[in-house]
C-alpha cells in the first residue's frame, strides 16, 4: 500500500518556490508515494506541467472546505506544504482542521523564509529550512528554543539538470544572441537577473562601473529585471554604453540562453537570498557567481558560494570590480571556479538526493506510527544521510561568523575616499526608494 502525499503551495505561478514544489512532485518515488497537489489560493502556468506529469491537482481559491474534502477523498497520509514559515491564519486553519480529521496525518513544511509560526508548531512534524543561516540566525532565535534535529532540518533548492538540458544551445546561437544585444566577441559579459523590485535591488552593479571600466574597457553588463528608476539612471549615466537592459521574463528558453551567454553572474542584493535559484542556475551553466554579504537580512548566499572556490564574495563596488577583473584576466582560475560551481550544484542540489531526504523522514515517521507501507522500507532508507548533517548545522553558527568577514580584497585609500563620495547619492536613492516602494504598496492595496 502506497503513502498518499499532498504537495501544497499558495499558487501555481512560475516562481522559485512553486517550481521547487513541482520538482518534488516529479522526483518523489511513484512506487512508494501517490502524489497530488493543491494550490490553495490561485492557479497558474504550472498547471500545464502537472497535467503533463499526470498529477491530480486542485486550485482551492481560499476555500478550506474544498481542501479538507480533497484530503478526505484522496485519503491523504502526508501534507508537504511550501510556505513562508510565518503565521498565516488561513494556513493555520486548514492545517489544524486536517489534523483534527486525521490525528495521524504527518505534516511537514518547506520553510522558505526561516520564520517561526507558534500556531502550528505542535502539529508540524518537521520544518525543512532553506539554509543553515536561516535555521540558526532566524528560526531558532524567533522560536526561543533549542535545536531539535528530528524536527528541524535544512533542505536546499533543487537543480533539475534534466529540465535545464532542454535549453542548451550551440555556440553559434550564443554568438547570435550576443550580436543582437550589441555585445562584441571579445567583451567580458557580466550578468544580473532578478525581479525589478526595489526592495531587493542593490546598486553595487552600477556603483562598480567607474572602477571596472578602468580595468576592463571591453565589458558588458546584461541585466534582466532592472527597476525603472535604475533604468532611467543608467540611461542618463556616462556608462550607458556598457549596459544591456532586458525586461523580466518567465520564458525559460530565454533565461537559460542568458545564462549561457554571460561569463559571470553578479548577484548583488539588498536583502540577500534564502537559497537563490538564480545562483544555482548560473552555477549549473558553469558560471562563477559573485555575491555580496547581507548580515542584517537573509544571508544564505554565503552557503551557496564557496569563497574563491565556486564563486566570490565581494561587498563593495571596488572589490566587486576587482573580483570581475581577476576572473577576466585569469582564464585558468576562471575555468577552475566554473567547474567547481557545476560540481557543487550537481551534488548538493541534485533532485533525487534532495527528495530522498524527505522520503527518508516520511518513511521513518510513518513506520514509527506502525504503517505497514513504511516498515519494510526503513532498512533501504537507513543508508541515506541528511545534508547538511546535524553537526553541520550546529557548527555553522560559529562558521557563519567567519564567513561574515569574507571579501575579495581590502580597499585602498583611494577606493575608500571614492566610496565616501558615493554616500550622498546612496542616501538620495534610499529615501526615494522608500517613498516609491511605500507609495506603490499603498496604491496596490
Amino acid at each position: 500500500m502506497k503513502i498518499n502525499i499532498l504537495e501544497m503551495h499558495s499558487s501555481l505561478g512560475y516562481a522559485g518556490g512553486q517550481r521547487n514544489m513541482v520538482t518534488f512532485v516529479k522526483y518523489l518515488r511513484k512506487d512508494i508515494f501517490n502524489v497530488s497537489v493543491i494550490a490553495y489560493r490561485v492557479g497558474g502556468p504550472l498547471e500545464t506541467v502537472l497535467k503533463e506529469l499526470g498529477i491530480p491537482y486542485m486550485v482551492a481559491h481560499n476555500d478550506v472546505a474544498k481542501i479538507i474534502e480533497f484530503i478526505k477523498a484522496h485519503n491523504i497520509d502526508v501534507i508537504h506544504i511550501h510556505r513562508s514559515g510565518g503565521s498565516v491564519p488561513f494556513e493555520t486553519q486548514f492545517l489544524t482542521e486536517a489534523k483534527k480529521y486525521n490525528p495521524n496525518i504527518v505534516i511537514i513544511q518547506k520553510n522558505v523564509f526561516g520564520k517561526y509560526d507558534p500556531t502550528v508548531f505542535e502539529i508540524m512534524d518537521c520544518s525543512f529550512l532553506q539554509s543553515m543561516m536561516h535555521l540558526n540566525e532566524r528560526y531558532l532565535v524567533a522560536a526561543q528554543k533549542d535545536f531539535e534535529f528530528n524536527r528541524e532540518k535544512v533542505l536546499y533548492n533543487m537543480v533539475d539538470a534534466e529540465e535545464f538540458e532542454r535549453y542548451r544551445v550551440s555556440a553559434a546561437e550564443v554568438m547570435q544572441y550576443k550580436k543582437e544585444l550589441g555585445i562584441d566577441p571579445n567583451d567580458f559579459v557580466v550578468g544580473k537577473v532578478a525581479r525589478p523590485a526595489l526592495e531587493k535591488w542593490s546598486d553595487l552593479i552600477i556603483e562598480m562601473m567607474p572602477f571596472l571600466v578602468k580595468k576592463i574597457p571591453h565589458v558588458k553588463i546584461v541585466i534582466i529585471g532592472c527597476p525603472p528608476s535604475r533604468m532611467r539612471y543608467i540611461e542618463r549615466s556616462a556608462y550607458k554604453k556598457f549596459f544591456c537592459l532586458l525586461p523580466e521574463t518567465s520564458d525559460q528558453a530565454k533565461l537559460h540562453l542568458f545564462y549561457q551567454a554571460i561569463d559571470v553572474l553578479a548577484h548583488s542584493s539588498k536583502i540577500g537570498e534564502c537559497n537563490g535559484n538564480t545562483i544555482n542556475e548560473a552555477m549549473f551553466w558553469r558560471k562563477p557567481v559573485l555575491v555580496n554579504s547581507t548580515p542584517r537580512k537573509d544571508n544564505g548566499q554565503l552557503e551557496q558560494v564557496k569563497h574563491k572556490v565556486s564563486g566570490i564574495i565581494a561587498n563593495t563596488p571596488p572589490t566587486l570590480a576587482q573580483a570581475i577583473t581577476w576572473l577576466a584576466n585569469n582564464p585558468q582560475e576562471y575555468a577552475k571556479m566554473a567547474t567547481e560551481a557545476y560540481k557543487q550544484v550537481s551534488v548538493v542540489n541534485q533532485p533525487r538526493a534532495i527528495t530522498e531526504q524527505v522520503e527518508k523522514f516520511l518513511v521513518e515517521k510513518m513506520a514509527s506510527r506502525h504503517s505497514s507501507a513504511s516498515l519494510s522500507l526503513c532498512e533501504e532508507y537507513a543508508k541515506i544521510e541528511y545534508n547538511p548533517s546535524q553537526n553541520d548545522i550546529v557548527n555553522y553558527h560559529s562558521e557563519y561568523q567567519k564567513r561574515l568577514t569574507w571579501d575579495f580584497a581590502d580597499l585602498t585609500l583611494f577606493e575608500t575616499i571614492t566610496l565616501l563620495q558615493i554616500l550622498p547619492r546612496r542616501f538620495y536613492f534610499k529615501v526615494r526608494d522608500f517613498i516609491e516602494h511605500k507609495w506603490f504598496s499603498y496604491v496596490k492595496r
